[in-house]
C-alpha cells in the first residue's frame, strides 16, 4: 500500500506540477495558476494521522483597516462551502483556504487526491476576486461575495 506522501508525489508528477518537497516536515509546496490569479499551495502528508491537508495562501495580505470587512467576507464564503474553510491571521493579514481529509489505508487513491486538490484549487480561485475586491477596491463584503455568485458556479 502506498503512503499518502507517495500518492501525492505520484499525483503531482503525473499532472506535471512543479513542486518542492520538505522531507523533514512532509510538506509539498507549489504554485498554482488559476483563472483569477496565482497563489502558493502547501500540501501536508501526515502519515501518522493518515491526514492529507491542502493549504492555499492568498498572495495579498489584508491590511489591518480592511480586516473586519475581510472577516465578514470569509464568513459569507465559508457558509457557502461544503468542503474546506477560509481563515485569516489577524497578526499579519494572511488569508488561507484549507481542505483536508483523513484516509483509512484502503481509501487512499489517485482519484481521492485529485478530488481534494481540485476542490481546494477551484474554491480558492472562485473566491479570489472577492478577496481582491475587498482589499483593493474597498468593496462591501456582501457585494464582493454576490459578484462571485453571479459569475461562477461553485464546485463545492
Amino acid at each position: 500500500m502506498k503512503s499518502i506522501q507517495k500518492m501525492v508525489a505520484d499525483h503531482l508528477q503525473s499532472r506535471e506540477f512543479n513542486f518542492n518537497f520538505n522531507a523533514e516536515r512532509s510538506v509539498f509546496d507549489l504554485g498554482i495558476e488559476g483563472n483569477n490569479g496565482n497563489w502558493k499551495v502547501f500540501i501536508i502528508a501526515d502519515e501518522k494521522r493518515r491526514l492529507l491537508q491542502i493549504i492555499s495562501v492568498c498572495p495579498i495580505r489584508t491590511p489591518r483597516q480592511q480586516q473586519q470587512s475581510m472577516c465578514e467576507l470569509l464568513t459569507r464564503m465559508n457558509e457557502n462551502i461544503l468542503l474546506g474553510k477560509f481563515s485569516m491571521d489577524f497578526e499579519n493579514g494572511e488569508i488561507t483556504f484549507k481542505t483536508n481529509n483523513i484516509y483509512c489505508e484502503s481509501e487512499i487513491s489517485d482519484l481521492s487526491v485529485f478530488l481534494l486538490l481540485q476542490s481546494n484549487f477551484n474554491s480558492f480561485d472562485e473566491y479570489l476576486p472577492a478577496m481582491i475586491a475587498v482589499i483593493y477596491r474597498h468593496n462591501q463584503p456582501l457585494l464582493a461575495f454576490l459578484e462571485t455568485q453571479q459569475s461562477n458556479v461553485s464546485l463545492n
